[in-house]
């Protein structure tokens, strides 16, 4: 459910999660397993200060990579960022791949590092895993993302279509695709795009998006 919502775009899916962290918390009371879905699904569905509850209750009882990251994004998503960063170089320390380093690259963008973030992302890259396209494509839209800040729309539009390798009809890459066109002043190709990311992902940031788009081809 919760690769499903990433993916459909449906914050239902992250209920659903939530539902069965439950049922296996039934069968299984206090099972780390149970509270480690039940925090990221809480997560998702912005209740943080509960998913920092559940994070801090499960990294006393263990030390395992993934209750670091629920830990660092219940933070992140606080705005305690010192505090999330520890977190996050915990987890590094602990195993560095894909989820570190992707956690640690939306770490260094946030305090203003984007060369940081960029090497990061490329080393967050070529540690994924192929046998999980959504994740690759969303680390490829992330460095596009960096890389038209950085004032690079060439770099930018090619790792967008590396997401779009990965996964065809991404709604992320298509929103940046069309960003990038906007950039390029290229506004009927960005209004195709934008109306491809919109209809895929109902979001308000991608209806204002198109909007800003159709305005200004007119």
């Amino acid at each position: 459910f919760v690769a499903r919502a990433r993916t459909a775009n449906d914050p239902g899916d992250y209920t659903l999660a939530e539902r069965v962290a439950t049922c296996l918390d039934e069968q299984q009371p206090g099972d780390p397993a149970a509270l480690l879905l039940r925090g990221h699904a809480l997560h998702q569905l912005h209740r943080f200060h509960e998913a920092e509850a559940i994070a801090r209750t499960l990294v006393t009882r263990r030390e395992f990579v993934l209750d670091y990251a629920l830990l660092g994004d219940a933070l992140m998503e606080q705005g305690r960022l010192a505090e999330a960063a520890t977190a996050y170089q915990k987890m590094i320390d602990l195993k560095p791949f894909y989820q570190s380093y992707t956690r640690a690259a939306h770490l260094r963008w946030l305090t203003g590092d984007l060369n940081g973030a960029i090497e990061l992302t490329r080393k967050a890259i070529e540690a994924a895993s192929p046998r999980n396209p959504e994740a690759i494509a969303w680390a490829y839209t992330r460095l596009g993302a960096y890389q038209l800040q950085r004032g690079d729309p060439g770099q930018a539009m090619r790792a967008i279509d590396a997401a779009l390798s990965f996964q065809p009809d991404y709604a992320a890459a298509l929103l940046l695709r069309g960003r990038v066109l906007l950039t390029l002043n290229r506004l009927g190709e960005a209004v195709h795009a934008l109306e491809q990311a919109a209809s895929l992902n109902p979001l308000p940031e991608y209806q204002w998006t198109l909007a800003d788009a159709l305005r200004r081809q007119g």
